[in-house]
């Protein structure tokens, strides 16, 4: 199937290095690697660390892996369901996003004093 300009993007499965790749773990793989280094070498990094500064990063990170994905996915016509759920590559993409990034940003707030109850607020990690 030709994409933009004429070109020819791959149709999955993708070969990958062991074998072939589905589109669900393409997309699994691009949320995984773009929360990882949000949360290890972005978010850190803020100053001041608020949740208003990590909700603005983090529309930026959703934005990257969504745009990924539609380079790869859109007008595919894949079936990106999970079990007898329908769904196409947008919603498991930001569905995929949500369940991987929402356990390690409660973890990453929690251990970094980032509070919800005042998104301005600079974080006080505990016991400082």
């Amino acid at each position: 199937m030709a994409g933009w300009g004429g070109m020819r993007y791959p149709v999955a499965p993708h070969p990958g290095p062991e074998g072939n790749v589905t589109p669900h773990l393409t997309i699994l793989a691009i949320n995984a690697v773009l929360i990882g280094a949000a949360y290890g070498l972005i978010y850190p990094r803020l100053s001041p660390l608020t949740a208003r500064r990590m909700m603005k990063a983090d529309a930026v990170v959703t934005a990257l892996a969504f745009g990924a994905a539609a380079l790869l996915f859109a007008g595919r016509g894949l079936d990106f369901g999970i079990g007898p759920v329908p769904m196409s590559w947008w919603v498991f993409s930001l569905l995929s996003m949500l369940v991987i990034e929402a356990p390690v940003f409660w973890a990453f707030c929690r251990v970094n004093g980032v509070s919800l109850a005042d998104i301005d607020a600079p974080a006080r990690p505990p016991g400082r």
